[in-house]
């Protein structure tokens, strides 16, 4: 949980180094117009000093309807806009 007290503004013109990138997936069962929409949020963990308490910040967030293989490739498009992956590094999609 988040709680509302705890969000601040970010006020740089640029993304800190992020240590970790996290997706979160609130997903429906179809993409028809009756369906709820599905949700993808982004999140990059960071330490605004290094040594010190880590902090979190909201990258991106969408929601659509989407078949499984769309919410997929939607999620896998806005996670390589952020993730720079190092060779000795695995990215998994479940």
């Amino acid at each position: 949980i988040i709680k509302r007290e705890w969000w601040q503004p970010y006020d740089k013109d640029y993304l800190p180094k992020l240590l970790h990138v996290i997706q979160s997936y609130d997903t429906a069962f179809s993409k028809k117009e009756t369906a709820d929409y599905s949700a993808i949020t982004t999140w990059g963990i960071f330490e605004p000093v290094e040594g010190y308490e880590k902090c979190i910040i909201l990258l991106d967030a969408q929601k659509g309807r989407y078949d499984f293989p769309d919410l997929k490739n939607a999620s896998l498009s806005v996670l390589a806009q952020f993730l720079t992956i190092p060779a000795s590094h695995q990215v998994f999609a479940v």
